[in-house]
């Protein structure tokens, strides 16, 4: 009932059986053509769920703005996203002529994994399809169909690291667990350069779990805020299964429980399906909120000893974290240096309002109010220079 008014947004044109040539919507694709293997071990039709049905709304509505397709995916375990992502990619990489795609994962056994989607895909497509593409490699996690005069499709998987950002030209692009990366800042930065924003037909997607407070915490954040990068960050949680339910039988609800069955308006069954979760993970909250969490602050809560309240600080980010600031610029300023280099003078301070600036202000000072100033150099490593103002 939703997909239907996006059927021309995303969509591959097929010759049918009968030789005439139907434009096919991605979504109506997958669900007539391909097949899963569901978490019995069963063959089974694939069935879009609620979570996989929001994020193919998404993807088109960029398509619509004649926008490339970019998303940035958070999300709890077992949702059907890497199952979903890989295939809208090979629907549309190996039922279109001479289109590639590149799967990057975390560790070689997830590298498998998902290759191994691809060829449970390729491998039960109706016979008739299947005659017009025949395989030309489906070896070292490559699967490559021939269209016949030089033309051909290919989709490589590969582990991140050195070789990840060494691929040809692709027009789709899906980071896999980038969260879980060794070198996330390196391998994004060569591996992005591969696909052309200028496409409107490409899609790059993040999608992972969360991993501590890491560089990919950066570019969530980054995206939340502003998605200056191109990309829309979604956050899925653990409800939005509809599986995940359990029969209530009236226990009393803690109130974290109460807190996230408002928040999220829960049923009593879905409260009940979490609190078996919080039995298997005989009563550790944190590690409940690491596997399954409600929202993206829990997706982030760090593990260990720390002595701020982790929780408290996470979810103050995310209230001031689209909060603009009413200034923004540089400044200018004269610099006098002793001869002896001892002593720096500065004089002549100006702000120069620019929207291209690097300082932005979000509250003038006030020149009756103390403040205390504290400065964390950097002193060449790795992370940045901080100063932080404080109002007494």
């Amino acid at each position: 009932k939703e997909l239907p008014a996006f059927d021309h947004d995303l969509a591959i044109s097929i010759t049918g059986e009968d030789g005439i040539v139907y434009e096919i919507p991605v979504w109506r694709f997958i669900e007539k053509y391909m097949r899963i293997k569901d978490k019995s071990g069963h063959n089974s039709a694939f069935e879009l769920n609620p979570a996989q049905i929001n994020l193919y709304k998404r993807l088109c509505l960029q398509r619509r703005a004649n926008k490339p397709m970019r998303v940035n995916i958070l999300k709890a375990r077992q949702l059907g996203f890497s199952t979903f992502i890989s295939a809208i990619i090979f629907v549309l990489t190996i039922m279109v002529p001479n289109q590639t795609a590149c799967i990057v994962a975390d560790i070689a056994e997830h590298a498998t994994n998902l290759f191994s989607k691809y060829k449970f895909y390729y491998d039960n497509l109706p016979k008739w399809l299947k005659n017009r593409l025949p395989e030309k490699r489906s070896n070292a996690k490559v699967l490559e169909v021939d269209y016949g005069k030089g033309q051909s499709s290919v989709i490589r998987v590969l582990v991140q690291g050195e070789n990840a950002g060494r691929s040809d030209t692709c027009q789709f692009l899906h980071l896999s667990e980038v969260a879980f990366w060794q070198d996330i800042e390196g391998t994004t930065t060569s591996i992005l350069q591969t696909v052309d924003d200028a496409n409107p037909n490409s899609l790059i997607v993040y999608e992972t779990t969360a991993n501590g407070v890491n560089y990919y915490k950066k570019l969530w954040d980054e995206d939340v805020a502003n998605g200056a990068a191109g990309f829309e960050a979604i956050f899925f949680g653990w409800h939005l299964d509809p599986k995940h339910v359990y029969p209530y039988d009236g226990f009393d609800l803690f109130d974290w429980e109460k807190k996230i069955k408002e928040e999220n308006k829960l049923s009593l069954e879905q409260i009940a399906w979490y609190r078996t979760q919080y039995a298997k993970m005989r009563g550790n909250l944190l590690k409940l909120r690491q596997e399954h969490p409600s929202n993206p602050i829990e997706a982030f809560i760090v593990s260990g000893s720390s002595v701020f309240n982790m929780e408290l600080l996470q979810e103050q980010k995310a209230k001031l974290i689209h909060v603009k600031p009413i200034k923004r610029g540089f400044f200018t300023y004269k610099k006098n240096v002793s001869q002896d280099g001892n002593n720096i003078q500065i004089t002549d301070i100006k702000f120069i309002p620019s929207e291209e600036g690097e300082i932005k202000i979000y509250e003038m000072p006030n020149p009756n109010m103390p403040y205390v100033v504290s400065n964390d150099p950097a002193m060449g490593g790795e992370d940045y220079f901080a100063h932080q103002v404080i109002n007494n």
